[in-house]
């Protein structure tokens, strides 16, 4: 964003105050409310609100101004929220008088650095004997790891650990890896303009409210990343659990900022406002043993870049999103969205239903101990419900045609992963060709010509055991 195209900039900026000009023409914005804290002694008190003062010119308002912020946010992949480009506005204030006010902002635009975030959202309750956590992803569920919290603080050059870590015994903990992120490093300008004492309380204003929204990540990652698992039959751990958990906080440790010729950092702690919430006891075994049979099975790690890792990737994706509707007990979404990874998986541009039908059902039908054609009927009758919900709105009231079409996605699934252990798997055209030998095989059983159990088996088309599904 170029500021010096904007002429009203230079006048609305000037306009900035942090105390009440105590003029009509002016207006103001809360850029923080009131809010409570509770020191390391227990002792409770308030931050009072605070308040920036500013005058429209012309056309050009607070509004505008956060537009044109936007966009600079947005280029310099940085994240945005209005709350954001408001402390932003309380930050400016205190450099306003150092120079002129686009070249100021230039100024400031010019400390953007990439530096280190690590996340962490405690939770209220204590560690109990019987208590196991579990490893997904990016994520740990566990044990607050006390030593390594502390260490992270102190690179961050803050005291937080030292001053709170009473209250953070044999807390419960969901950590998030190690992430780099853009941020403005408003120590870094600070370094080198006199500033009042109040920016301190400015800063932290800015770090609350990105905070805030990384949070957002945190949480939107932390389903994303299930997606496989959930797939795979292990239950949906579901984000609302957590986000309306009173007294639960939220810690992000911002590290390796560059400010007076030193690596420096932030800890900004937030505390949430509720619900008790359980997990099943086994439920880090079932992540665990999926893990080791994809392991033992397939011979799979992690993803990689390859068509068929991320065509597995996608099919999961869709199918845990049936998989969350269903906890929520929205069975005919769940079956909608089972139905998507199907067509998403099968169905080329241009195909019907039926081809979408025909794959399937020639994965899946040995499976199931029926004929192709048996199979083929299924899923032609899965489709009709799926078009009758669509187009008319009729309520899908057949469970187990829910539990049949659960079976045949969970059965493709395995099929892929057994794919893409193949030594060809990585190709480009890998997944392209593989389509194109089912086809001929649904044409050769249509012809009833004779086809190799080997041959069958290379393209994952061979008995497996039926997929047990939970009751719901």
């Amino acid at each position: 964003m170029k500021f010096r195209q904007v002429p009203q900039l230079v006048p609305f900026l000037g306009s900035i105050h942090r105390i009440d000009p105590e003029n009509n023409e002016y207006k103001h914005i809360i850029v923080d409310d009131e809010k409570g804290y509770v020191n390391e002694f227990g002792s409770s008190g308030k931050v009072s609100k605070k308040l920036l003062w500013y005058k429209d010119i012309d056309s050009f308002s607070i509004d505008t101004f956060r537009r044109i912020l936007k966009k600079a946010f947005e280029a310099n992949k940085m994240r945005y929220s209005d709350g954001l480009a408001d402390s932003f506005l309380l930050l400016y204030s205190y450099f306003k008088n150092a120079s002129e006010p686009v070249e100021m902002l230039e100024e400031i635009f010019s400390h953007i650095q990439n530096v280190s975030l690590c996340q962490y959202f405690l939770l209220p309750a204590k560690i109990t004997p019987d208590f196991r956590g579990f490893k997904f992803g990016a994520f740990t569920f566990g044990e607050l790891d006390e030593r390594k919290l502390e260490y992270r603080c102190k690179k961050a050059t803050s005291d937080y650990f030292e001053r709170y870590h009473t209250k953070l015994k044999n807390r419960i903990s969901i950590e998030r890896e190690f992430q780099t992120i853009p941020i403005i490093a408003w120590q870094s300008v600070s370094s080198k303009y006199p500033v009042a004492d109040s920016f301190s309380e400015a800063l932290l204003i800015y770090f609350e409210k990105l905070s805030e929204l990384l949070f957002e990540d945190f949480w939107l990652s932390f389903t994303e990343q299930q997606s496989l698992q959930i797939s795979l039959g292990i239950p949906y751990i579901n984000v609302e659990k957590f986000t309306r958990q009173l007294h639960a906080e939220k810690i992000s440790i911002y590290s390796n900022i560059n400010a007076f010729n030193k690596s420096i950092g932030y800890v900004a702690p937030l505390q949430q406002s509720s619900i008790n919430i359980s997990f099943p006891s086994s439920l880090n075994d079932r992540i665990a043993g999926k893990k080791s049979e994809l392991l033992t099975k397939f011979g799979f790690v992690e993803f990689t870049n390859s068509e068929f890792h991320k065509t597995i990737q996608s099919f999961s994706k869709f199918i845990a999103k049936a998989y969350i509707h269903l906890d929520e007990s929205h069975y005919d979404e769940a079956f909608l969205h089972f139905v998507i990874a199907l067509d998403l998986l099968f169905g080329d541009k241009g195909e019907s239903t039926q081809t979408v039908s025909k794959r399937a059902a020639i994965l899946t039908h040995i499976t199931f101990d029926v004929t192709f054609d048996e199979q083929k009927r299924t899923l032609q009758k899965i489709y009709d419900i799926r078009s009758r919900y669509v187009h008319s709105g009729v309520n899908i009231e057949d469970i187990s045609l829910l539990k049949s079409l659960m079976r045949i996605c969970r059965i493709i699934l395995e099929v892929l992963f057994d794919l893409q252990s193949q030594k060809d798997s990585h190709l480009f055209d890998a997944f392209v060709k593989w389509i194109k030998k089912l086809d001929y095989i649904i044409v050769s059983y249509n012809a009833e010509v004779l086809i190799s159990q080997e041959e069958l088996k290379k393209i994952g088309i061979y008995k497996r055991e039926l997929p047990l599904i939970d009751d719901f």
